[in-house]
């Protein structure tokens, strides 16, 4: 719990320092019409194809998933989340969904390991791509609108992440 709420706050605190800047930023850019944060989004709006390199490094790759599938099964257990503090609820459906998607984990890191070919038909099933401009359409906002959305969302996960996390430490 300690260590999701302390990556959680470094994300936060990240998302923050980059709204602030794209809010700064916003309508600056050399091509009419395009700010910072429109700029920014078209960067990450295109495809980054990493098949070919994980297929040639698919040992590699595949260790990494079964290792971090391990780490987290036995963080897990190992902070007996399936027991919940409170006695039964929603804490143990989380705790229950987070092991058996981490035994999927595990198994796709077998796959990756041994035979990622077998996964072939599954990523031309998945590998599809929707655009940000797929999501948007007719509902153009001003570039400094959205920083400052993404402004207020980064700081409010900031300062809860950042009570929780102090309520923790202090327990």
């Amino acid at each position: 719990m300690l260590t999701t709420l302390v990556v959680v706050l470094v994300l936060a605190l990240a998302l923050l320092a980059g709204s602030l800047v794209l809010l700064v930023t916003a309508g600056h850019s050399g091509e009419p019409g395009r700010g910072g944060l429109d700029q920014a989004l078209h960067e990450l709006d295109r495809q980054w194809r990493i098949e070919r390199w994980i297929y040639r490094h698919h040992r590699l790759f595949g260790l990494l998933v079964v290792l971090t599938a391990l780490a987290c099964i036995w963080q897990l257990l190992k902070l007996e989340l399936a027991a919940s503090p409170t006695g039964g609820g929603a804490w143990d459906a989380i705790a229950w969904l987070l092991l058996v998607g981490q035994a999927f984990n595990l198994a796709v890191g077998l796959v990756v390991l041994t035979r990622p070919s077998l996964l072939k038909p599954l990523e031309t099933l998945t590998n599809r791509w929707h655009s940000f401009s797929d999501f948007d359409t007719g509902r153009s906002m001003p570039p400094r609108l959205k920083a400052l959305l993404l402004f207020l969302v980064a700081a409010v996960v900031a300062v809860t992440s950042g009570l929780l996390l102090l309520r923790t430490l202090a327990l």
